[in-house]
């Protein structure tokens, strides 16, 4: 659908006389292939170890070079496959290696350092040890455009208590007035995820929230007092006391508490509490301030994991507690607790799954769960893998935002969106956004052009060093990174220093990869947006578009390839930066006919070349490009659009109702080739005769009016990528004024008139416009039918063959209608006409009912009324053209008291009234000729007059 929708675009600007620009491209790196090269890999190992060869490969992280090649090839051999299935999509492109772009091709990863290495100089990019959202899945970090929420996530919450240690003086004031001194007092804290509490350094207050000091009613004085968030008693008291039971099993809800005093959260500061899971004094830690705190759920007292939260982290850095301690994050890549957690109990186990149970095991045992309670809530899924992410604390590198969100929000209030709702939720991602996570822990992708010192840990990551990786990286090749020696990548200036450096293993974020695409159009058009349209998937305002956009904002002008070998720093006088795309264009995915996301497991999956080509084994006809086109054409792209038998079958009988209109005027008008060379050289009809009013019936102007109407209406809507207004209106046009009225009255004149007649000449020219602006408007949607009418109306009378080079239709410029068709004064005095038209139709379907007529052409109509009738005088001076135009063989007009002759056959009328004038419908007055079975040849005669004249001419 995607490639199809631009296609539909760049072909209507070629007809436009625009030159279009359009480079196909692929993102070639990212998880899924690594994820395909990887089990190519295992796969080959597994093979070398079951015939007993030593397993050359191993894990991922062993070989990442040799899992680099495979995936090169992986997404090389899928980049071909695409190309061939993309031809059968109609797309106008070059598909030649000269005139695509790769995300993996040097020169791109070049130009995509570059824009790191500027935004490095400019102080975007930084590196810090902290949360960050962590995929076990993937084994990398993620971006917060990464993730998708799952609604209907389960997890196990739990309600601890934290014993008080060290008590504030306010505090211990508050216990002395109760005679409660010596009492345990336990905090309550509320957590969802229970594998953080290991990391647990510190329990987060409002100061100005009321907590109280209670008891349980059902427990003796020596149980500990709890604090809990006054507003949260009454939820909590509900609870079920303890472990979630097993099936079938009851517990007891923990019951009424009994309030001892109650008081401001900040009479707790510099109160402290010990960690659970930690018994030496070393675990004491601080009750914290924090403006985040709620009473709206959980205690209204936070547990605090700076490794596994970036609210917790922000708090405690801005208190110095990172600074002090450092961050606790014992958990490894692949979301298992490491042998930092310091029990032996958790080691190994997944954190999301056995290791949660696990700590609510552990603090069961201790006596510090109060309540374990099952929940269903919004949480975050890597987009990819469809798996949980946790937080984790990793070392990573990231882009500060704060910088770029107001220009870059400033920016896009001169971009257009389609639909007008992509705006909204595009700035409202990047409003929420005030970091980038851009480094990756993947083999497969752009290496992150970092050195470290080997002794400190420092980064060089300066402006200067950059431009050297990615000079290097240009000519050699990504792949050495890995292959290649430290010396290589550092740049003349610092290798006089003395120190030693390491290459980093990270690579950039696929998003930054693909975000930077924007420098391929960079100076193409000066002082122009680089590209007029960025058309993709909705998901893309959270992927693409956003990368995109504020790459663009934090470079601006600044980027230039040619600074690869230009030492000296651009020149900072630039403009306001401008967003790389004029116009957003989304659509929303393709779903089956009952609206259900597609599966390969559930075997709803519909392939376009199925659509195409055709599937004897699955039933279904070949029905070709143009089809599948239409389908995607007449679609409501703003949200799903659903595809199947039923709905593909609509868009065939479619397109072959158009297809037969076309092919209907193509047979009535003359070869053109020996005419002229050029359509677009067509503004008369192929014997000469131009369009003059003077010459035309009222149903010659009608169709043009409506010709009119439909060339400006389907023109406005491919300027707004309406595409499913194009194809109604066509589909309508062609089925209703032109088909059910122009064709049906016109075939008597092509068929019956002689050959250089007017009237007949003047129908011809009025089907050569017609053709050519029919064909203009169906051309974007349906190439192949628009080629095909081309080709046989320059004359041709056999089919094109498949490596046809003769001249395009898309050569010929769009064939537009002339204003001066739009005739209002016109309009109105033809509507009455058709009212008209409509009675009559309906008195000749009564008397075919009724058995007077098998024929239309067998009747005749009969006007009659007063002498000032304004109807009365339209239809008199329109005389001449109402039998065609009304489908019978003659019409009579009388003065209300004007003696009328009798028809041949007197035995049956069909009178009525329409407005002051009577209709009469009747038998025509004359007989039937052979020729033309109209009923106008006179007794004596062999044929009608008409017919006599065109047989002379024939002679």
């Amino acid at each position: 659908m995607n490639k199809i929708l631009k296609d539909i675009i760049n072909r209507f600007q070629v007809l436009l006389g625009n030159r279009v620009h359009y480079v196909p491209g692929w993102d070639c790196h990212g998880l899924p292939i690594e994820l395909k090269a990887t089990q190519s890999l295992q796969s080959d190992a597994n093979k070398m170890a079951s015939r007993g060869v030593e397993d050359r490969v191993g894990h991922i992280d062993t070989d990442a070079l040799e899992l680099r090649k495979t995936a090169a090839n992986f997404a090389l051999r899928t980049i071909e496959t695409q190309k061939e299935e993309f031809s059968h999509f109609g797309i106008m492109a070059d598909w030649s290696r000269a005139h695509t772009y790769r995300t993996l091709d040097p020169e791109y990863e070049a130009n995509q350092l570059q824009v790191f290495g500027q935004m490095a100089r400019a102080g975007l990019i930084y590196r810090q040890y902290r949360p960050v959202y962590w995929s076990p899945s993937s084994k990398t970090a993620l971006a917060e455009a990464e993730l998708e929420y799952n609604e209907a996530h389960r997890s196990r919450s739990v309600y601890v208590r934290f014993k008080l240690d060290e008590r504030s003086a306010a505090l211990r004031q508050v216990l002395e007035g109760l005679n409660c001194i010596d009492q345990g007092v336990d905090l309550v804290v509320w957590t969802t995820t229970p594998w953080t509490l290991p990391a647990n350094a510190a329990v987060a207050i409002h100061k100005d929230l009321e907590y109280v000091l209670v008891r349980l009613a059902t427990c003796g004085s020596a149980t500990p007092l709890l604090i809990i968030g006054k507003d949260r008693l009454e939820a909590i008291s509900s609870l079920g006391l303890g472990r979630v039971p097993a099936k079938g099993q009851d517990r007891p809800s923990i019951g009424k508490f009994d309030i001892l005093a109650s008081f401001n959260g900040s009479v707790m500061l510099d109160s402290t509490y010990r960690h659970p899971f930690l018994a030496s004094a070393s675990s004491s830690r601080p009750i914290v301030p924090a403006d985040f705190v709620t009473a709206t759920a959980g205690t209204g007292l936070v547990h605090c994991a700076p490794a596994h939260g970036a609210d917790d982290y922000g708090l405690l850095r801005n208190i110095g507690m990172i600074d002090r301690e450092g961050l606790f994050s014992p958990v490894d890549d692949d979301g298992k607790f490491t042998a930092e957690v310091g029990n032996d109990r958790l080691v190994g186990l997944d954190v999301v799954g056995a290791g949660s149970k696990e700590v609510i095991n552990i603090l069961e045992d201790a006596d510090a769960l109060l309540s374990e309670v099952p929940i269903v809530h919004k949480y975050p899924y890597d987009w990819r893998t469809k798996k949980p992410v946790i937080t984790r604390a990793t070392s990573q590198w990231f882009a500060n935002l704060d910088r770029i969100k107001q220009p870059a929000l400033k920016a896009l209030e001169a971009v257009q969106f389609f639909p007008p709702t992509g705006r909204n939720r595009l700035e409202a991602f990047i409003r929420s956004r005030s970091e980038w996570c851009i480094s990756r822990q993947r083999a497969w992708g752009v290496p992150l052009p970092v050195l470290y010192d080997t002794e400190t840990d420092e980064a060089l990551v300066d402006d200067t060093n950059v431009r050297h990786i990615a000079k290097v990286l240009k000519e050699r090749g990504t792949n050495h990174w890995w292959e290649g020696p430290v010396d290589d990548f550092i740049a003349p200036e610092h290798k006089t220093s003395g120190r030693t450096w390491r290459k980093g293993r990270d690579t950039v974020d696929v998003w930054f990869d693909s975000g930077v695409s924007w420098t391929l159009l960079r100076g193409l058009r000066p002082k122009l947006p680089w590209a007029d349209i960025y058309l993709e998937g909705s998901d893309q305002h959270r992927g693409w578009f956003q990368s995109s956009l504020l790459t663009a904002i934090a470079v601006g002008d600044q980027f230039s390839t040619d600074s690869l070998l230009n030492r000296s720093a651009p020149s900072s006088s630039a403009s306001a930066p401008a967003a790389p795309f004029k116009q957003i264009v989304t659509h929303g995915f393709v779903v089956d006919e009952k609206g259900k996301k597609m599966s390969k497991s559930i075997g709803n999956v519909l392939s376009p070349l199925t659509i195409v080509l055709g599937d004897q084994k699955k039933g279904w006809p070949a029905y070709g490009t143009d089809v599948l086109r239409f389908w995607v054409a007449k679609s409501d792209y703003s949200g799903d659009v659903p595809v199947g038998p039923t709905v593909v079958k609509k868009a065939a009988e479619a397109v072959r109702k158009v297809r037969n209109v076309a092919r209907f005027m193509l047979a009535n008008l003359p070869a053109q080739g020996a005419l002229s060379s050029s359509w677009s050289d067509m503004d008369r009809s192929s014997s000469g005769f131009t369009l003059e009013v003077a010459n035309m019936s009222m149903a010659d102007r009608y169709i043009l009016l409506e010709l009119y109407r439909l060339e400006r209406a389907c023109r406005k809507a491919y300027d707004v990528y309406d595409f499913a207004q194009v194809m109604r209106r066509i589909s309508e046009f062609a089925s209703g004024p032109l088909s059910s009225l122009y064709l049906d009255i016109t075939k008597d004149v092509l068929y019956a008139d002689p050959q250089d007649s007017q009237r007949r000449q003047t129908v011809v020219a009025v089907l050569d416009q017609t053709l050519r602006t029919f064909t203009s408007i169906l051309a974007p949607v349906t190439p192949h039918l628009a080629e095909e009418i081309f080709h046989f109306y320059r004359g041709s009378e056999v089919d094109p063959a498949p490596d046809h080079q003769g001249r395009s239709v898309f050569e010929c410029r769009w064939q537009s209608v002339e204003e001066r068709w739009n005739d209002e004064d016109f309009e109105r005095e033809m509507a009455q006409v058709l009212e008209v038209r409509d009675a009559v139709l309906a008195s000749l379907e009564t008397a075919r009912r009724d058995g007077h007529v098998k024929s239309s052409l067998a009747a005749g109509v009969e006007f009659s009324g007063p002498t000032d009738s304004t109807l009365l005088k339209l239809l008199r001076n329109k005389k001449e053209e109402l039998p065609n135009l009304f489908l019978v063989s003659d019409v009579s007009i009388y003065d209300e008291d004007e003696e009328r002759p009798a028809p041949a056959d007197n035995t049956w009328s069909l009178p009525s009234r329409f407005g002051d004038v009577t209709v009469r419908l009747r038998s025509a007055l004359a007989h039937k000729c052979p020729r033309c079975w109209t009923w106008r040849r006179q007794e004596h005669e062999e044929v009608c007059g008409r017919c006599t004249q065109a047989l002379a001419k024939d002679a």
